[in-house]
């Protein structure tokens, strides 16, 4: 019951993903890391099983894994919940606590504008196949089966919007038109910074961008 309590103490969340909370704020962590669980539950119980997946999670305080693991078993689980009677892997975002807050001084947002082109991965787990390309005024984010297209708007060296522009998957092209707002929040170093970004849900996300090797 320590670790639970440490762990709700420590961090507060920050989203609702799938009716499991999914992002958390945390101090312990440099940047952002990942924690990917399978989680069952059924109508009785609600959760009542979590395994870790090692090869999908890059945070390593044991103990705050074991807490959220508790922690999911003694929350309430709705009975129209999507697990309900079955598992499925959830990804957890585990987020400096500063993240939230955090903005850049005119010297950083200048230092950013090396970001404006170029080739990216995004550092979320499950998520680094995925390749952006920019080139002036778009961007395409790619996979080896996947294509999105985006009319790419920067506001400053440290902030710009994307508007939904071309989809290779059919069920994604009613958001054509859609824009999402991201603000670089900390530059890294030179080949990687750390966003934060407003859909037009109004649904904020945070996440790290590497440039891609040459």
């Amino acid at each position: 019951m320590k670790v639970i309590l440490l762990l709700i103490c420590i961090i507060c969340t920050y989203n609702t993903h799938s009716q499991i909370n999914t992002r958390y704020f945390l101090d312990d962590v440099e940047l952002i890391e990942y924690v990917t669980l399978e989680v069952c539950a059924d109508s009785i119980n609600g959760v009542h099983t979590t395994n870790l997946i090692k090869e999908k999670t890059t945070y390593t305080n044991q103990s705050n894994i074991n807490g959220l693991m508790e922690f999911l078993k003694n929350e309430p689980y709705p009975q129209d919940g999507y697990l309900i009677d079955t598992c499925g892997n959830i990804t957890f975002s585990f987020i400096n606590s500063k993240f939230e807050n955090l903005t850049l001084n005119k010297e950083e947002c200048q230092k950013c504008e090396k970001f404006k082109k170029g080739e990216y991965n995004y550092s979320h787990i499950n998520f680094q196949d995925v390749t952006i390309k920019r080139r002036g005024n778009v961007q395409k984010e790619m996979t080896k089966k996947n294509k999105q297209t985006y009319d790419l708007k920067w506001i400053s060296n440290c902030s710009y919007v994307l508007t939904y522009k071309r989809f290779s998957q059919a069920h994604l092209r009613k958001l054509i038109g859609e824009q999402i707002d991201v603000e670089i929040i900390k530059y890294v170093d030179e080949n990687t910074y750390a966003y934060r970004a407003k859909d037009f849900k109004g649904i904020i996300r945070f996440g790290i961008i590497n440039r891609l090797p040459k």
